[in-house]
């Protein structure tokens, strides 16, 4: 099994998202993205993320931009240790067996490297 590294930030994403107990359209609005399809697109990761949405998702997400990539980093790391392969020419998402584990470490690379608890923490859904 293979993921790319936007399926990484984009699973990042999605749990921060879920923490903070906010929508798709949600965050969209506070990121200044035009809808739910790109933060959808970007946590599914079939999208290449800018650096301007990345700043635009963390801002929304109340983390600066350095504190995703450094977790999107660890998820990488745990994932390999847990059995899948890097590929950054794969075709970036992870399929449905493997989300579960992709979630669970990125609570764990949240908890690890930024020691973390997000405000109003209503855990994932």
């Amino acid at each position: 099994m293979t993921f790319s590294y936007n399926a990484c930030v984009g699973a990042v994403v999605r749990v921060a998202r879920q923490r903070l107990d906010i929508t798709q359209e949600d965050l969209a609005a506070r990121a200044g993205l035009v809808g739910k399809s790109r933060v959808s697109a970007v946590e599914l990761g079939r999208y290449n993320v800018t650096l301007d949405t990345l700043a635009g998702i963390a801002e929304g997400l109340q983390v600066t931009p350095s504190a995703l990539l450094r977790v999107a980093d660890r998820v990488v790391s745990l994932a390999e240790l847990g059995g899948m392969r890097y590929d950054p020419t794969g075709d970036g998402t992870i399929d449905a067996r493997r989300l579960e584990a992709v979630n669970a470490w990125c609570r764990q690379a949240w908890g690890e490297v930024m020691n973390y608890t997000f405000p109003n923490d209503k855990g994932t859904r």
